[in-house]
Protein backbone atom coordinates (compact mmCIF):
# COMPACT_ATOMS: atom_id res chain seq x y z
CA UNK A 1 0.00 0.00 0.00
CA UNK A 2 1.11 3.75 -0.94
CA UNK A 3 1.40 5.02 2.55
CA UNK A 4 2.35 8.37 0.87
CA UNK A 5 -0.46 8.78 -1.57
CA UNK A 6 -2.47 8.15 1.14
CA UNK A 7 -1.34 10.45 3.44
CA UNK A 8 -1.40 13.17 0.60
CA UNK A 9 -4.94 12.23 -0.15
CA UNK A 10 -5.81 12.66 3.46
CA UNK A 11 -4.21 16.13 4.02
CA UNK A 12 -6.17 17.23 0.47
CA UNK A 13 -9.71 16.27 1.98
CA UNK A 14 -8.72 17.83 5.01
CA UNK A 15 -8.08 21.37 3.14
CA UNK A 16 -11.00 21.37 1.78
CA UNK A 17 -13.87 20.62 4.13
CA UNK A 18 -12.49 22.49 6.89
CA UNK A 19 -16.07 22.08 8.96
CA UNK A 20 -15.94 18.26 8.93
CA UNK A 21 -15.59 15.57 11.83
CA UNK A 22 -14.90 12.89 10.29
CA UNK A 23 -12.91 11.99 7.11
CA UNK A 24 -13.49 8.73 5.49
CA UNK A 25 -10.91 8.01 2.98
CA UNK A 26 -11.08 4.51 1.00
CA UNK A 27 -8.01 2.86 1.10
CA UNK A 28 -6.15 1.22 -2.02
CA UNK A 29 -6.97 -2.53 -0.69
CA UNK A 30 -10.50 -1.40 -0.53
CA UNK A 31 -10.80 -0.78 3.13
CA UNK A 32 -12.35 2.11 4.36
CA UNK A 33 -11.41 4.34 7.47
CA UNK A 34 -12.82 7.43 9.11
CA UNK A 35 -10.07 9.78 10.81
CA UNK A 36 -11.37 12.30 13.41
CA UNK A 37 -10.96 15.71 13.24
CA UNK A 38 -9.85 18.43 15.88
CA UNK A 39 -10.60 22.38 15.45
CA UNK A 40 -7.18 23.08 13.88
CA UNK A 41 -7.34 19.85 11.51
CA UNK A 42 -4.95 17.44 12.82
CA UNK A 43 -6.03 14.15 12.09
CA UNK A 44 -5.88 10.69 14.26
CA UNK A 45 -5.97 7.30 13.22
CA UNK A 46 -9.45 5.93 14.09
CA UNK A 47 -10.30 1.96 14.08
CA UNK A 48 -13.09 1.83 11.38
CA UNK A 49 -12.54 -0.35 8.85
CA UNK A 50 -14.33 -2.14 5.90
CA UNK A 51 -16.87 -1.29 3.63
CA UNK A 52 -17.27 1.95 2.09
CA UNK A 53 -18.97 4.20 4.86
CA UNK A 54 -20.19 6.48 2.56
CA UNK A 55 -22.94 4.40 1.08
CA UNK A 56 -26.42 4.49 2.07
CA UNK A 57 -26.72 0.64 1.78
CA UNK A 58 -24.16 -2.90 2.79
CA UNK A 59 -24.74 -6.02 2.61
CA UNK A 60 -22.46 -8.41 4.37
CA UNK A 61 -22.83 -12.50 3.74
CA UNK A 62 -23.29 -14.93 6.70
CA UNK A 63 -22.65 -18.73 5.66
CA UNK A 64 -25.89 -18.59 3.66
CA UNK A 65 -27.55 -15.00 4.86
CA UNK A 66 -27.20 -11.64 3.70
CA UNK A 67 -27.52 -8.57 6.46
CA UNK A 68 -28.55 -5.89 4.67
CA UNK A 69 -28.08 -2.28 6.56
CA UNK A 70 -29.21 0.95 5.29
CA UNK A 71 -30.31 4.19 6.60
CA UNK A 72 -33.56 4.82 7.45
CA UNK A 73 -36.18 6.93 5.19
CA UNK A 74 -35.86 9.98 7.41
CA UNK A 75 -32.08 9.54 7.69
CA UNK A 76 -30.06 11.46 5.21
CA UNK A 77 -27.13 9.76 3.98
CA UNK A 78 -24.99 12.92 3.84
CA UNK A 79 -25.57 12.83 7.64
CA UNK A 80 -24.37 9.67 9.18
CA UNK A 81 -21.43 7.44 8.24
CA UNK A 82 -21.29 3.83 9.18
CA UNK A 83 -19.58 0.79 7.98
CA UNK A 84 -20.88 -3.03 8.38
CA UNK A 85 -18.05 -5.52 9.10
CA UNK A 86 -18.12 -9.31 9.99
CA UNK A 87 -16.41 -10.73 12.66
CA UNK A 88 -16.64 -14.33 13.12
CA UNK A 89 -20.34 -15.40 13.18
CA UNK A 90 -21.64 -11.96 14.10
CA UNK A 91 -21.42 -8.56 12.18
CA UNK A 92 -20.67 -5.20 13.61
CA UNK A 93 -21.78 -1.93 12.36
CA UNK A 94 -20.15 1.30 13.71
CA UNK A 95 -22.10 4.53 13.14
CA UNK A 96 -21.82 8.24 13.92
CA UNK A 97 -24.67 10.81 13.42
CA UNK A 98 -22.55 14.27 11.87
CA UNK A 99 -24.63 16.32 13.70
CA UNK A 100 -24.10 14.73 17.05
CA UNK A 101 -27.73 12.89 17.39
CA UNK A 102 -28.10 9.79 19.24
CA UNK A 103 -29.05 6.92 16.48
CA UNK A 104 -31.05 3.85 16.62
CA UNK A 105 -31.05 0.63 14.83
CA UNK A 106 -33.61 -1.99 14.27
CA UNK A 107 -33.27 -5.64 13.35
CA UNK A 108 -36.33 -6.91 12.36
CA UNK A 109 -38.62 -4.39 14.39
CA UNK A 110 -35.81 -5.50 17.55
CA UNK A 111 -34.19 -2.47 18.72
CA UNK A 112 -30.37 -3.35 19.39
CA UNK A 113 -28.61 -1.25 21.90
CA UNK A 114 -25.57 0.02 20.79
CA UNK A 115 -22.13 0.29 22.65
CA UNK A 116 -21.31 4.15 22.57
CA UNK A 117 -17.72 5.14 22.84
CA UNK A 118 -15.64 8.28 21.17
CA UNK A 119 -18.87 9.17 19.14
CA UNK A 120 -19.02 6.12 17.84
CA UNK A 121 -22.42 3.76 17.80
CA UNK A 122 -21.56 -0.39 17.69
CA UNK A 123 -24.30 -2.33 17.14
CA UNK A 124 -23.86 -6.10 17.02
CA UNK A 125 -26.37 -8.32 14.89
CA UNK A 126 -25.51 -12.36 16.06
CA UNK A 127 -27.77 -15.22 15.88
CA UNK A 128 -28.06 -15.27 11.84
CA UNK A 129 -30.21 -17.70 10.71
CA UNK A 130 -32.23 -15.90 8.00
CA UNK A 131 -31.80 -13.02 5.62
CA UNK A 132 -32.74 -9.72 7.11
CA UNK A 133 -32.90 -6.16 7.01
CA UNK A 134 -31.22 -3.94 9.54
CA UNK A 135 -31.81 0.26 9.65
CA UNK A 136 -30.45 2.81 11.22
CA UNK A 137 -31.71 6.25 11.80
CA UNK A 138 -32.47 9.08 14.05
CA UNK A 139 -33.72 8.80 17.23
CA UNK A 140 -36.82 10.88 16.13
CA UNK A 141 -39.46 12.14 18.55
CA UNK A 142 -42.92 12.53 16.37
CA UNK A 143 -46.02 14.82 17.60
CA UNK A 144 -49.48 13.41 16.92
CA UNK A 145 -52.94 16.04 17.90
CA UNK A 146 -54.86 13.47 17.93
CA UNK A 147 -57.52 15.23 17.19
CA UNK A 148 -59.90 15.97 13.45
CA UNK A 149 -59.48 19.40 13.67
CA UNK A 150 -56.90 20.87 11.81
CA UNK A 151 -56.59 24.33 13.38
CA UNK A 152 -53.22 24.42 14.01
CA UNK A 153 -50.11 22.31 12.62
CA UNK A 154 -48.31 19.62 15.01
CA UNK A 155 -45.30 20.40 16.78
CA UNK A 156 -41.92 19.46 14.37
CA UNK A 157 -40.84 16.26 14.85
CA UNK A 158 -37.40 16.51 17.54
CA UNK A 159 -33.89 14.62 17.10
CA UNK A 160 -32.23 13.96 20.22
CA UNK A 161 -29.47 11.84 21.34
CA UNK A 162 -29.75 7.95 22.51
CA UNK A 163 -30.68 6.85 26.12
CA UNK A 164 -31.53 11.02 26.41
CA UNK A 165 -34.65 12.40 27.81
CA UNK A 166 -37.45 13.95 25.85
CA UNK A 167 -37.33 17.79 26.22
CA UNK A 168 -40.65 19.61 27.41
CA UNK A 169 -42.68 20.02 24.38
CA UNK A 170 -44.97 23.48 23.78
CA UNK A 171 -47.23 23.25 21.51
CA UNK A 172 -49.93 25.28 19.97
CA UNK A 173 -52.31 22.92 21.44
CA UNK A 174 -51.58 23.97 24.53
CA UNK A 175 -53.41 27.09 24.42
CA UNK A 176 -56.60 24.59 23.53
CA UNK A 177 -57.28 22.16 26.57
CA UNK A 178 -54.29 20.32 25.78
CA UNK A 179 -53.52 17.87 29.20
CA UNK A 180 -50.27 16.27 28.20
CA UNK A 181 -48.42 14.01 25.82
CA UNK A 182 -49.40 9.92 26.02
CA UNK A 183 -47.67 7.08 24.43
CA UNK A 184 -50.92 5.69 23.21
CA UNK A 185 -53.82 7.19 21.02
CA UNK A 186 -56.38 6.17 23.74
CA UNK A 187 -54.28 8.31 26.04
CA UNK A 188 -54.48 5.83 29.04
CA UNK A 189 -50.85 6.07 29.66
CA UNK A 190 -49.07 9.98 30.32
CA UNK A 191 -45.96 10.14 29.00
CA UNK A 192 -43.02 10.29 31.76
CA UNK A 193 -40.47 13.03 30.88
CA UNK A 194 -37.57 11.48 32.95
CA UNK A 195 -38.09 8.25 30.70
CA UNK A 196 -34.27 7.95 28.61
CA UNK A 197 -35.68 7.26 25.01
CA UNK A 198 -33.67 4.26 22.72
CA UNK A 199 -35.90 4.30 19.82
CA UNK A 200 -38.24 6.52 17.75
CA UNK A 201 -41.55 6.85 18.90
CA UNK A 202 -44.85 9.20 18.49
CA UNK A 203 -46.43 10.99 21.83
CA UNK A 204 -50.44 11.77 21.47
CA UNK A 205 -51.72 14.78 22.87
CA UNK A 206 -54.61 14.18 25.28
CA UNK A 207 -57.71 16.98 25.41
CA UNK A 208 -60.31 18.23 28.17
CA UNK A 209 -63.50 17.35 27.32
CA UNK A 210 -65.76 20.18 27.51
CA UNK A 211 -68.78 20.52 29.95
CA UNK A 212 -72.01 19.33 28.62
CA UNK A 213 -73.64 21.90 30.95
CA UNK A 214 -74.39 25.50 30.56
CA UNK A 215 -74.07 26.04 34.24
CA UNK A 216 -71.88 24.56 36.78
CA UNK A 217 -74.33 24.51 40.08
CA UNK A 218 -75.90 28.12 38.73
CA UNK A 219 -72.78 29.91 38.06
CA UNK A 220 -71.40 30.46 34.18
CA UNK A 221 -68.50 29.86 32.86
CA UNK A 222 -65.77 30.36 29.78
CA UNK A 223 -63.13 28.43 28.21
CA UNK A 224 -59.96 30.87 27.96
CA UNK A 225 -56.44 29.88 28.14
CA UNK A 226 -57.57 25.50 27.84
CA UNK A 227 -59.46 26.01 31.17
CA UNK A 228 -63.36 27.09 32.33
CA UNK A 229 -63.33 30.43 34.00
CA UNK A 230 -66.07 31.30 36.20
CA UNK A 231 -67.40 34.76 34.74
CA UNK A 232 -67.25 36.30 38.04
CA UNK A 233 -65.40 36.59 41.34
CA UNK A 234 -66.53 34.90 44.34
CA UNK A 235 -68.76 37.22 46.19
CA UNK A 236 -69.98 37.07 50.12
CA UNK A 237 -69.29 33.85 52.28
CA UNK A 238 -69.81 34.62 56.14
CA UNK A 239 -66.96 34.49 58.20
CA UNK A 240 -64.23 34.03 55.89
CA UNK A 241 -63.97 37.04 54.04
CA UNK A 242 -61.35 39.62 55.63
CA UNK A 243 -62.19 42.82 53.49
CA UNK A 244 -65.03 44.60 51.66
CA UNK A 245 -65.12 47.56 48.94
CA UNK A 246 -68.89 48.36 48.07
CA UNK A 247 -67.83 48.20 44.35
CA UNK A 248 -65.45 45.61 44.05
CA UNK A 249 -66.59 42.93 46.15
CA UNK A 250 -65.07 40.82 49.04
CA UNK A 251 -61.44 39.69 50.30
CA UNK A 252 -60.11 36.54 51.13
CA UNK A 253 -57.03 35.05 52.86
CA UNK A 254 -55.17 32.40 51.48
CA UNK A 255 -56.67 29.78 53.57
CA UNK A 256 -60.29 31.08 53.74
CA UNK A 257 -59.92 31.74 49.51
CA UNK A 258 -59.63 27.66 49.17
CA UNK A 259 -62.34 27.13 51.49
CA UNK A 260 -64.94 29.84 49.84
CA UNK A 261 -64.23 28.43 46.39
CA UNK A 262 -65.60 25.05 47.57
CA UNK A 263 -69.20 26.95 48.27
CA UNK A 264 -69.56 26.83 44.64
CA UNK A 265 -69.88 22.84 45.26
CA UNK A 266 -73.38 23.05 46.53
CA UNK A 267 -75.66 21.44 44.20
CA UNK A 268 -75.05 19.31 41.44
CA UNK A 269 -72.15 19.96 39.16
CA UNK A 270 -72.42 17.19 36.87
CA UNK A 271 -69.15 15.55 37.62
CA UNK A 272 -67.41 18.90 37.38
CA UNK A 273 -66.36 20.92 40.36
CA UNK A 274 -65.25 24.69 41.46
CA UNK A 275 -61.66 25.12 42.44
CA UNK A 276 -59.52 27.77 43.21
CA UNK A 277 -57.26 28.46 39.83
CA UNK A 278 -53.41 27.16 40.28
CA UNK A 279 -50.24 29.24 39.85
CA UNK A 280 -50.03 27.43 36.38
CA UNK A 281 -53.52 28.29 35.13
CA UNK A 282 -53.09 31.85 36.10
CA UNK A 283 -49.79 31.82 33.79
CA UNK A 284 -52.29 30.30 30.91
CA UNK A 285 -54.27 32.76 30.93
CA UNK A 286 -52.03 35.13 30.85
CA UNK A 287 -49.63 33.53 27.68
CA UNK A 288 -52.32 32.22 25.20
CA UNK A 289 -55.16 35.49 25.58
CA UNK A 290 -55.28 38.71 24.86
CA UNK A 291 -55.88 41.32 27.81
CA UNK A 292 -57.26 44.46 27.10
CA UNK A 293 -57.74 46.88 29.86
CA UNK A 294 -60.88 48.52 30.44
CA UNK A 295 -63.59 49.93 31.89
CA UNK A 296 -67.00 47.60 32.86
CA UNK A 297 -69.95 49.73 31.13
CA UNK A 298 -72.28 48.12 33.60
CA UNK A 299 -70.18 47.91 36.89
CA UNK A 300 -68.23 51.14 36.41
CA UNK A 301 -65.17 49.12 37.48
CA UNK A 302 -61.36 49.32 35.88
CA UNK A 303 -59.75 46.07 35.50
CA UNK A 304 -59.02 43.77 32.41
CA UNK A 305 -60.84 42.47 29.67
CA UNK A 306 -59.29 39.10 29.19
CA UNK A 307 -60.33 37.46 25.22
CA UNK A 308 -59.71 34.53 23.56
CA UNK A 309 -56.69 34.91 20.82
CA UNK A 310 -58.03 35.67 17.38
CA UNK A 311 -56.34 32.28 15.89
CA UNK A 312 -57.69 29.51 18.34
CA UNK A 313 -61.25 28.32 18.97
CA UNK A 314 -61.21 30.59 22.15
CA UNK A 315 -62.12 33.68 19.49
CA UNK A 316 -65.15 35.18 20.72
CA UNK A 317 -64.69 33.67 24.47
CA UNK A 318 -64.26 36.36 27.26
CA UNK A 319 -64.21 36.96 30.88
CA UNK A 320 -63.93 40.62 33.33
CA UNK A 321 -60.91 40.59 35.99
CA UNK A 322 -61.98 43.41 37.60
CA UNK A 323 -59.16 45.27 39.40
CA UNK A 324 -59.80 45.54 42.92
CA UNK A 325 -56.59 46.23 44.55
CA UNK A 326 -55.27 44.26 47.44
CA UNK A 327 -56.28 44.32 51.44
CA UNK A 328 -54.13 44.63 53.99
CA UNK A 329 -55.07 44.60 58.08
CA UNK A 330 -58.85 45.17 56.87
CA UNK A 331 -58.11 48.08 54.84
CA UNK A 332 -58.33 48.00 51.25
CA UNK A 333 -56.60 50.05 48.87
CA UNK A 334 -55.58 50.44 45.32
CA UNK A 335 -59.27 50.25 43.87
CA UNK A 336 -59.45 50.63 40.12
CA UNK A 337 -55.33 50.60 39.29
CA UNK A 338 -54.04 46.84 40.04
CA UNK A 339 -55.43 43.46 41.14
CA UNK A 340 -54.37 40.44 42.95
CA UNK A 341 -56.43 37.62 42.55
CA UNK A 342 -55.48 34.63 45.04
CA UNK A 343 -53.83 30.90 43.68
CA UNK A 344 -53.88 27.17 44.97
CA UNK A 345 -50.22 27.23 44.60
CA UNK A 346 -48.37 27.65 47.81
CA UNK A 347 -44.65 29.20 47.62
CA UNK A 348 -43.60 28.79 51.56
CA UNK A 349 -45.24 28.43 54.68
CA UNK A 350 -46.39 32.14 54.51
CA UNK A 351 -46.29 32.84 51.08
CA UNK A 352 -47.65 32.07 47.42
CA UNK A 353 -48.38 32.45 44.55
CA UNK A 354 -50.99 34.90 42.66
CA UNK A 355 -51.82 36.81 39.97
CA UNK A 356 -50.95 40.19 39.86
CA UNK A 357 -52.12 43.19 37.25
CA UNK A 358 -52.19 46.64 37.02
CA UNK A 359 -52.78 48.51 33.14
CA UNK A 360 -49.58 47.86 32.23
CA UNK A 361 -49.32 43.85 32.88
CA UNK A 362 -49.81 40.87 34.09
CA UNK A 363 -47.97 38.49 36.54
CA UNK A 364 -47.84 35.56 38.49
CA UNK A 365 -45.73 36.59 41.45
CA UNK A 366 -45.65 35.60 45.07
CA UNK A 367 -47.40 36.90 48.03
CA UNK A 368 -48.19 36.97 51.92
CA UNK A 369 -50.55 34.45 52.63
CA UNK A 370 -52.69 37.04 54.99
CA UNK A 371 -53.18 39.90 52.89
CA UNK A 372 -56.79 39.89 51.24
CA UNK A 373 -57.01 38.75 47.77
CA UNK A 374 -60.27 38.64 44.72
CA UNK A 375 -60.77 34.84 44.82
CA UNK A 376 -62.01 34.09 40.68
CA UNK A 377 -62.69 30.12 40.46
CA UNK A 378 -62.14 27.74 37.92
CA UNK A 379 -63.30 24.24 37.29
CA UNK A 380 -60.90 21.46 38.34
CA UNK A 381 -59.41 19.16 35.73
Amino acid sequence: MKIKSILSALLLMAGTVASAQYLNVKMEDGTCHSYKTTPNMKVSFGDKKGTDPTESEQTVTVGDNKVTVKLAENTPASEVVFSTNLEGNAVKIKAVSVGGYGLECIKDNEVLAPDVANGFHTFTVSDISNDMVVTIGYITVSFDLNITDNFKAKPEDIRIGYNSTVPLTYASAEKHGFRGWYTDKECTEAWNYSTRVTQSLTLYAKWAEDPAENKINGHDFVKLGGYYWATENVGEVKDMYIGYDATYGYYYNYANAIEAAKTWNSGSGGGHTWTLPSAAQWQALIDYCKWEWTTDNKTKMNGYLVKGRDDTYESGNSVFLPAAGLCDAGSVGGQGNNGHYCSSTPHGSSTMYYLYFYSGGQYVNINDHNFGYSVRTVLAE
